[in-house]
């Protein structure tokens, strides 16, 4: 396949020019290159009639981003400067053409594409053969899945493979090992990075991600935050006293947060004379709706929130991506679980406090 030659590039700092075409006409583009410090733009330019002409110098090749100021989103690609770039983007289609990166790329969005799709067909035959009872032939295609699926895997390993010495490759298996979420695969795979390819920004990237996930591991002292409370004043976590803390993200808008916040109200009144101190961080961006919220819900605790959602520092600081969630803490702010609720979360605060 083509994307096997595509192993040894040799990337040269230079200049770079992209071209574009995007549905909003007038406006400003942004190029946005993500560090390990945080998100960097590099490059601006303004829309005229819905087109735009990016001009700068790269060091060295960046996955980069391609927005419009004010606007959420934006679509990836790989910037270097071995080839000039054009491309039309709009809501439900992209093309980008450009650079030797960007073009293995394209071809891997198109092998990915490929395989899902065979996926996609044999899993409908199974939900298919499932309907119409036939149990025999379901545990037939699912063995074939269980193939399939190895089968891909390999595919998409044997592409990281050959390209495990560039830019694509190490972004390619480095988001892959942060998805998971898991400390131990994205160790694994940082360790097997080279020393070359470990100065890449999806690597540090990585690494900060270990560093981080390793930071909140039980046992571990819970990062300290203030945070403004319902009436504007200052708070800080580690001035809480309890012998058992729970630090507890929810939002007004949360369904299942809502649900658990009666437990919540039991649990603390049952314990709250023996140790037990909650505070609330609230993922809201409508005070007024929080407000109500607790108000409505009797919540008798800390309530803190910066009301800027899901871009909340603590929120990231966290690696909170759902809520409710809940972080128990001791005396000490050290980490001692996290992610329990209902009766786990009573029989552990039980425990500790009993």
């Amino acid at each position: 396949m083509a994307w096997c030659i595509l192993t040894c590039f040799q990337s040269i700092a230079g200049n770079y020019k992209i071209s574009g075409d995007v549905e909003i006409k007038e406006g400003t583009i942004l190029l946005i290159v993500e560090r390990a410090s945080g998100r960097d733009t590099i490059g601006r330019a303004p829309l005229h009639d819905g087109k735009f002409v990016l001009e700068g110098t790269v060091a060295q090749p960046e996955v980069a981003l391609i927005a419009v100021e004010g606007y959420e989103g934006g679509f990836l690609f790989f910037l270097d400067s071995d080839a000039p770039y054009t491309m039309v983007l709009r809501q439900n289609f992209s093309e980008i053409k450009g650079g030797k990166l960007q073009t293995a790329y394209t071809d891997y969005q198109a092998l990915v594409a490929s395989l899902n799709k065979e996926l996609q067909e044999l899993k409908g035959k199974i939900e298919e053969e499932s309907k119409a009872r036939h149990f025999r032939t379901v545990s037939e295609l699912n063995k074939q899945l269980d193939e399939l699926t190895q089968k891909n895997a390999k595919k998409i390993d044997e592409f990281i493979q050959l390209n495990k010495e560039n830019l694509l490759g190490v972004y390619i298996s480095c988001l892959t090992a942060r998805n998971t979420g898991n400390v131990e695969v994205m160790e694994k795979v940082y360790s097997d990075l080279s020393e070359s390819v470990k100065q890449l920004t999806p690597a540090t990237l990585l690494a900060k991600q270990i560093s981080i996930l390793k930071s909140l591991q039980v046992g571990q002292e819970a990062p300290d935050f203030v945070l403004q409370d319902v009436n504007g004043k200052e708070v800080r976590l580690s001035d809480i006293k309890g012998k058992i803390k729970l630090l507890d993200f929810w939002a007004s808008w949360c369904g299942p947060c809502r649900l658990e916040n009666p437990n919540m109200v039991k649990l603390y009144n049952d314990y709250k004379d023996k140790g037990l101190a909650i505070v609330s961080v609230s993922l809201d961006t409508d005070k007024a709706k929080w407000l109500k919220a607790i108000e409505a819900d009797g919540l008798p605790w800390v309530h803190v929130s910066s009301l800027k959602g899901w871009k909340c520092e603590v929120v990231k600081r966290y690696e909170v991506d759902a809520v409710p969630y809940i972080w128990v803490l001791d005396e000490n702010n050290r980490i001692l679980g996290k992610q329990m609720r209902g009766e786990v979360l009573r029989a552990f605060v039980s425990e500790k406090l009993n």
